[in-house]
């Protein structure tokens, strides 16, 4: 690995912090969150790059489907909260090993 090469928990990292993102713009707020879900699903492009990460695809995918769903219809109670949490593990990982 070069020094240049971005890490899974690396990625992991900043699409927590992307998608915590997301869910903080107010919904009128239309063009920052469609730029938000795009940079979101760019990290999750990256990741599933990662060999380390094939086993988590169908968490990659629930991912999609929640961005997807709060750009569409809404019909998930998932907020900031839910988002923090499934987040959390892989920040303190990242800052543990830092």
């Amino acid at each position: 690995m070069n020094n240049t090469e971005r890490t899974s928990l690396f990625l992991m990292c900043n699409l927590g912090i992307e998608i915590k993102r997301f869910f903080s713009y107010d919904k009128k707020d239309i063009e920052m969150i469609n730029m938000s879900a795009n940079r979101s699903k760019k990290i999750i492009s990256e990741i599933y790059q990662k060999l380390e990460m094939l086993n988590r695809s169908m968490e990659l995918e629930k991912l999609i489907y929640i961005i997807d769903d709060r750009l569409t219809f809404n019909k998930l109670t998932v907020d900031k909260g839910d988002i923090d949490s499934y987040f959390k593990p892989f920040i303190n990982k990242f800052y543990s090993i830092s």
